[in-house]
């Protein structure tokens, strides 16, 4: 008996061919047959799926932003001490950033910040890091490292602050001193909220 996939399965299917295609070509270039030749269907049955490539791109972006924050909390969730698990979390989103070529080329396109879809997927994804960083940070006053008086303040100030990180790694790509760079402004961050 042949296994029929159901509507998730198809859709993440999709998503994952088109991903491949988006990373080489980017948004602009990609069209909608080469979407539905690569998953090979047919074009109108794409349509089933997506309303248009921009609505693929939108789900392609999600899932990168979703495996970014997902890979991170799994490697600091074992650390103790919330400011190494701070310092890790930055270092580790930086480094892992490139490895999300879609959601990456979104922070770095000028031509993608002109849709709306990128805007708001932006915005959820900054929500998000607000919240681990502001728990990160909970955790620490908890334990008598960090002294913070507004975590949720502090942790968009941090979120900030990565967004520079960013436009560092965007700007100065081959730059040898990039991390080493990024680490003294991650210890600029500690040393102004660990307690004395």
């Amino acid at each position: 008996m042949k296994y029929i996939k159901n509507h998730k399965e198809v859709r993440e299917e999709i998503i994952s061919v088109a991903s491949k295609i988006f990373s080489r070509f980017g948004l602009k270039k990609t069209r909608f047959e080469e979407i539905a030749l690569a998953s090979k269907k047919a074009k109108s049955s794409l349509y089933f799926y997506f309303r248009n490539k921009e609505e693929i791109y939108a789900a392609v972006i999600e899932k990168e932003a979703k495996q970014l924050r997902t890979e991170l909390i799994k490697n600091i969730q074992d650390i103790k001490d919330p400011s190494e698990k701070l310092r890790i979390y930055i270092l580790l989103r930086i480094q892992k950033l490139r490895e999300v070529n879609n959601y990456y080329s979104s922070l770095k396109n000028e031509y993608l910040s002109n849709f709306q879809f990128i805007e708001k997927i932006r915005e959820d994804h900054d929500k998000k890091e607000i919240e681990i960083i502001e728990n990160i940070l909970k955790e620490g006053v908890k334990k008598g490292i960090f002294e913070v008086k507004d975590s949720k303040l502090a942790a968009s100030s941090i979120v900030t602050a990565m967004k520079s990180f960013e436009l560092n790694l965007i700007i100065s790509e081959e730059d040898p001193d990039r991390i080493n760079n990024i680490n003294k402004v991650i210890n600029f961050l500690l040393y102004g909220i660990i307690r004395r």
